[in-house]
């Protein structure tokens, strides 16, 4: 296919492949009830996912055990990526069909089962023998949203002197089918400094900024990003841990809608239970888009301008009041990166780690930044 098939047609070849995820989701993963599982030994969130996974699909489960002699028999079940821990409790994390969780529910010893997504087996637990963020060889998944939130806030308490985390603002949101309510998600924010807590310090550092992720189905960034924090702190990138002195690195997680959309608890482009990471945000905008350029703001894509229509700070606690209320209630999470980001003085260097997918050697391409033009120049 080349863009040359899209040229009669009204459909534009990023709307023909994000039809085309929908469209897979809604046939393989469908939002309904597959089964009718359950067991007190459930949790409300595992017993929707379970319920709503079809059967020829296995959920990712962390099984907590009175005793280890439990082991074997879940272990015998046969799911994949099965590892176990007596630290800080018998636990074992293992991926069951609906037949074989009613199967394991069924063990003496074992006590709870959870819905446990993400890279590491037991990051439920706050227990990390591999490291917080495993290498991705030894991961049982990509990293998921709360786990990234938990396992950057235990390193935080590890390492305080380097690993600041706060929140800032939240994001537009979807719609959770277990619990029947909108859910909208924290907006994480990491610095990565020495002496990171001494804020007069940190101003005086010149700011390495990242968005990560920024696109949900591109992973790349959250992938490398939070496993880069990891490696710097625990001494395994000694020329960045020399830096830290003069720079500060500062992280923003910045789709938690579209990264959240790959549990079947939420809609993925619109299809319930389709378990997709999603491109856009929680209102389905590109957040590619959000963000204005010099030259070019085109109100349809709802820039991100928290100082509202006069362009002045009136609110000195958030988003301006003259903010219009269709992107106000649009794109708050955009709009909040932004007036966070505003606080940063002294930032040299600005990157969005997006997905990369072109050319597999590449990670980081070099683009014309905006600064180098003036508006005469568009």
């Amino acid at each position: 296919m080349d863009d040359h098939t899209f040229t009669d047609c009204e459909l534009s070849r990023r709307e023909f492949v994000r039809l085309s995820a929908a469209t897979g989701g809604a046939l393989a993963l469908p939002g309904a009830a597959s089964a009718a599982i359950d067991s007190p030994k459930f949790d409300a969130e595992y017993r929707y996912v379970l319920n709503h996974t079809p059967g020829e699909y296995a959920v990712s489960t962390l099984v907590t055990f009175a005793e280890a002699a439990g082991f074997e028999a879940l272990s015998a079940l046969g799911g994949e990526s099965f590892r176990t821990t007596t630290t800080p409790r018998p636990a074992a994390y293992t991926t069951l069909t609906a037949a074989d969780a009613r199967a394991a529910a069924e063990i003496p010893t074992a006590e709870s089962f959870t819905f446990s997504p993400g890279a590491n087996p037991f990051w439920r637990l706050d227990y990390y023998p591999t490291g917080v963020f495993p290498e991705a060889t030894r991961s049982t998944g990509y990293i998921d949203y709360e786990e990234n939130r938990r396992g950057l806030r235990h390193l935080e308490s590890e390492y305080p002197d380097r690993l600041r985390t706060y929140t800032s603002g939240r994001s537009k949101g979807h719609f959770n089918y277990a619990s029947n309510r909108d859910d909208s998600f924290p907006i994480l924010f990491a610095e990565l400094a020495a002496n990171v807590r001494d804020r007069a310090a940190f101003a005086g550092k010149e700011k390495l900024v990242f968005t990560v992720s920024l696109h949900g189905d591109e992973r790349a960034g959250v992938e490398a990003g939070s496993r880069f924090i990891e490696n710097v702190l625990r001494g395994q990138e000694p020329d960045v841990e020399s830096l830290l002195e003069e720079f500060a690195f500062v992280f923003v997680y910045a789709n938690p809608d579209g990264w959240r959309t790959r549990q079947p608890q939420y809609e993925s482009y619109g299809v319930p239970g389709a378990t997709l990471f999603e491109r856009g945000q929680g209102a389905g905008e590109d957040t590619n888009r959000q963000y204005a350029n010099a030259g070019w703001i085109f109100e349809g894509f709802y820039p991100a301008e928290p100082n509202g229509r006069d362009l002045a700070a009136d609110d000195p606690d958030g988003i301006d009041r003259d903010v219009p209320p269709d992107i106000r209630k649009t794109v708050p999470d955009a709009l909040w990166i932004v007036e966070t980001l505003r606080e940063y003085d002294d930032v040299g260097y600005f990157a969005d780690l997006h997905g990369q997918s072109v050319g597999a050697d590449t990670f980081v391409y070099g683009l014309t930044c905006q600064d180098q033009f003036d508006q005469g120049r568009f």
